[in-house]
This record gives structure tokens, sequence and C-alpha cells, in this order.
């Protein structure tokens, strides 16, 4: 399965869903991943106004502005963007 895929199972269906699956779920999947896969689920959540959701994913990843350099000059300015974000837990 593809993040897109993980992401179509968060973010397009409800928590009643039997084929739901949590950004926990997702994460753990990911967890054996690269950096690069924890990079493309935080353009996706943020794409998807789950801006909140991504900075989660930057800080508990321990991810760096630099780790979204390879991806383009617009995912080195989203790094930038998370960087920044006060994150808000609620």
């Amino acid at each position: 399965m593809s993040v897109w895929e993980f992401m179509d199972d968060y973010v397009g269906k409800k928590p009643e869903d039997p084929k739901y699956r949590g950004l926990h779920r997702i994460e753990d999947m990911l967890m054996g991943g690269k950096k690069r896969m924890f990079v493309l689920l935080c353009e996706e959540l943020v794409s998807c106004g789950k801006q909140m959701d991504a900075k989660g994913i930057y800080i508990r990843h321990q991810l760096r502005y630099q780790d979204f350099l390879s991806q383009g000059p617009e995912m080195e300015q989203l790094g930038k963007t998370l960087q920044s974000m006060e994150y808000d837990q609620t």
C-alpha cells in the first residue's frame, strides 16, 4: 500500500467505518520506512487541511526542514513552515 492509500483510509473515511485507519496506525505501518515517507505523509496531511496532524508527525519522528529538501523547493517551504508552526494538541 502507498501513503495515498493510507491517507484515504484516514481522511476519506469516518471513524465508524470498518476500513478507517487512525493516524497512529498509519504511522506504525510506516515506522520501518525512511523519513521520506513521513515527509510525504506530512505533505498529504497539509493538503487535506490537517496541519496539526502534520506538525505532530514532524515532532514525533524528529523531522527537520532539511528532510524536506530533497523533495523540491515547495517541500522545503513546507518543512520550514512545519518547523516554525506552534503545535496545538487539542
